[in-house]
């Protein structure tokens, strides 16, 4: 059971991030998935994971920092979810220190690469947060996305 930090981030997730996901993003196939890994891990000078896909469709989405690796469910095959687990590799050490795993280190890092990589607002990620009683860390200044936004939008289905 998520404890309230993790829930609050989840229902701001689901009603302000997931939404704004464009169609190709949503759907990923295991080589988009590694390639946002990969982009988001360059991105923060993060250690890259194993990527384990299971088809199991009510296991988590998770990021296992003690076998550094991130395991995907078939239904967590989006860039929010690939994003999430990948801000949890990138935010070790703060957990490390003994900050909630979706502590305020984790949102800021979410909110980078959820307006890096997704082209969502990064005010409106900010003030959204706020308002679901997210907690926020301060800006992070070693990262680098890169200025095109998701490798994936200009698909068509």
């Amino acid at each position: 059971m998520a404890d309230e930090a993790a829930r609050r981030v989840y229902h701001w997730e689901e009603a302000f991030v997931e939404p704004r996901q464009s169609a190709a993003d949503r759907l990923l196939t295991t080589d988009q998935c590694r390639d946002y890994v990969f982009r988001a891990c360059a991105a923060t000078g993060t250690r890259l994971p194993t990527i384990k896909f299971t088809k199991a469709s009510h296991s988590p989405c998770k990021a296992d920092l003690v076998s550094w690796q991130v395991i995907l469910a078939e239904w967590g095959h989006s860039a929010l979810t690939v994003l999430h687990e990948t801000a949890h590799l990138a935010t070790y050490e703060s957990v490390r220190r003994g900050e909630n795993g979706h502590g305020p280190s984790f949102v800021r890092m979410a909110i980078e690469f959820y307006s890096g990589f997704l082209g969502i607002n990064r005010d409106f990620l900010l003030q959204s947060a706020e308002r679901c009683g997210v907690f926020v860390g301060p800006p992070v200044s070693r990262i680098s996305i890169p200025s095109n936004l998701s490798p994936f939008s200009d698909l068509e289905f």
